[in-house]
């Protein structure tokens, strides 16, 4: 799957949210997790989205991206939230052309 494919109800069933009984609120949370995953992935891979659509391993990046932020919905850090998602990390350091 590309990356202009996701939609909020992919990042649902992903983070195995019942999108047949998601409230309008869950429903718009989920859309801003979205935008806000993609804009973090063509930021940190100096990418368009066109251009990230030939690595659907990116695709994965964006969705674990919104399962830490619906999993880190509070504004708490303690110190296992402070810590970088691993795999996450991982798959972004292959596409890392941000290097100064």
């Amino acid at each position: 799957m590309k990356i202009s494919e996701l939609t909020p109800e992919t990042v649902a069933r992903y983070l195995r949210i019942d999108w047949d009984h998601a409230l309008e609120e869950d429903t718009l949370e989920l859309e801003s997790f979205l935008k806000a995953a993609k804009a973090f992935v063509f930021g940190f891979v100096g990418k368009t989205e066109a251009e990230c659509d030939a690595w659907p391993d990116l695709t994965i990046a964006v969705l674990l991206i919104c399962e830490d932020m619906y999993d880190n919905r509070s504004a708490a850090v303690t110190r296992e939230s402070a810590a970088q998602n691993p795999a996450l990390m991982r798959l972004l350091g292959l596409h890392d052309y941000n290097l100064i």
